[in-house]
């Protein structure tokens, strides 16, 4: 079952895998915060079309990543997908983490009450915190906040323990995500329709860069700084023969 907050119409026709061999159009960060063993990892690895263990018991310790290229409305989209959980206190890390990213996906079990309340105690705090610093020197756009309730599949084992939809709905309103969702990586319920919704609501922001806009302002901020950098010499220079 999934269900988005925002409303997008079905991507499932917006995929095409011909030409992945040609330079991305975009270059889009998506982060996955979370405790340990929400089962984040498993999502990538369903995102990277990789094979689900069902006895896979290793956690992400720190940060990891990985790269995938798909076509999105036509366009060549390379995806960065970063694995962060708790155990990296690397402060300069996690600011890396959070540079230039796009989309920011909230993860909990629903199956474990203590990862959904650690949304709003942990994982958004440092969201705010990190996100202040890299937003206006790194990223053109705020970054679209996404929240996903995991392991689905074991919801009717033990529904009164588990966080209900609603309760993931009000949460998702709360930290002002523009998308949620309910997925199983077990049977893959959810995996591929959350991840085009995703796509969909980045590609259509009109704040989004191409690979050569960003080229093109890294270019201008370089000499903006090199001009800068010659006014301040002049300047002291001026200031010593005087």
């Amino acid at each position: 079952m999934t269900t988005a907050i925002c409303n997008t119409n079905n991507t499932n026709n917006y995929y095409n895998h011909n030409n992945l061999n040609k330079e991305p159009l975009y270059n889009i960060k998506i982060l996955f915060n979370g405790d340990f063993k929400v089962g984040k990892t498993s999502i990538v690895k369903r995102f990277m079309n990789e094979d689900f263990q069902v006895h896979h018991n290793v956690s992400t310790i720190g940060i990891d990543f990985k790269i995938i290229k798909k076509m999105v409305n036509d366009k060549l989209v390379k995806i960065q997908l970063w694995d962060q959980s708790r155990g990296c206190e690397n402060r300069r890390l996690i600011s890396t983490f959070y540079r230039g990213a796009n989309v920011i996906i909230f993860t909990y079990d629903i199956t474990n009450k203590e990862s959904f309340e650690n949304i709003s105690k942990i994982w958004v705090k440092e969201y705010n915190q990190y996100i202040t610093t890299t937003l206006h020197s790194n990223n053109l756009f705020q970054p679209i906040l996404v929240l996903i309730g995991t392991k689905l599949d074991l919801r009717n084992q033990n529904i009164e323990k588990c966080v209900s939809m609603e309760q993931g709905k009000e949460l998702a309103k709360q930290i002002n995500a523009e998308l949620f969702f309910e997925v199983s990586s077990l049977d893959n319920t959810g995996i591929d329709d959350s991840l085009n919704e995703i796509l969909f609501c980045i590609i259509n922001n009109p704040n989004l860069k191409t690979e050569q806009e960003l080229s093109l302002i890294k270019q201008q901020k370089l000499h903006q700084i090199d001009d800068q950098n010659i006014e301040n010499y002049q300047h002291s220079k001026h200031c010593i023969i005087n």
